[in-house]
């Protein structure tokens, strides 16, 4: 995949979230929820939550 320039308010429409909440992420202010995580997954035809991590972690109560 290749990366296409979009704007905030562009993505915003695409992902069905507010242009503000873009820019707080691209500011680094506070966290997002899953459920907006995905929407721009999907509105970016990418993973952006890294799900990969948990494998290497292992299971939850398991050492």
């Amino acid at each position: 995949m290749t990366a296409t320039p979009t704007s905030a308010r562009a993505l915003a429409k695409r992902a069905d979230i507010s242009h503000p909440i873009i820019g707080r992420i691209l500011n680094g202010e506070g966290s997002t929820d899953i459920g907006t995580i995905a929407r721009l997954e999907v509105a970016l035809n990418t993973q952006l939550y890294p799900t990969g991590m948990y494998r290497e972690l292992g299971s939850p109560g398991t050492e």
